[in-house]
């Protein structure tokens, strides 16, 4: 899951970051320098044409969630970010150091403000969207094949 602040992504969009901007602590004890990750082009391509109504976005991953404000997500957006986790960059840098295929599916789990003063967050996933999310998942899964 991950947290929507772009203007095109709702709670509930399926996501199949096609970059993600390096903001965690991972990655940067992998690489001397890394401003962002990508998943593994094949996988990403099959991905998008598989799971229905997915969107190919960028996003970014940090796992400093305190620090997270107004004027980051802001600073992210004008990077092309439309939302944030907390994985997904670590997973495609080390992936991709290490020669293995990796893809993350994600699904905007709430909506952030954008601008403060907004009404307030609240978390809005609920488990009929969430399993729907984890069976398209699955289906995806089953489609890869594993000896590549």
């Amino acid at each position: 899951m991950f947290g929507a602040f772009g203007e095109a992504v709702e709670s509930g969009d399926i996501i199949i970051p096609n970059k993600a901007l390096v903001e965690e602590g991972t990655s940067l004890h992998y690489y001397d320098e890394i401003e962002y990750a990508e998943p593994n082009a094949e996988l990403l391509k099959k991905a998008a044409e598989t799971i229905d109504g997915a969107k190919a976005l960028p996003i970014v991953s940090t796992d400093a969630v305190y620090r997270q404000t107004f004027f980051k997500e802001a600073l992210w957006r004008e990077k092309g970010a439309v939302g944030v986790d907390m994985e997904t960059s670590a997973l495609y840098s080390v992936g991709a150091l290490l020669d293995i295929n990796v893809v993350s599916i994600l699904i905007a789990s709430d909506k952030h403000p954008l601008n403060e003063g907004e009404s307030a967050w609240k978390w809005t996933m609920n488990n009929k969207v969430r399993f729907e999310f984890f069976d398209k998942c699955i289906e995806f899964a089953k489609t890869i094949d594993s000896r590549r």
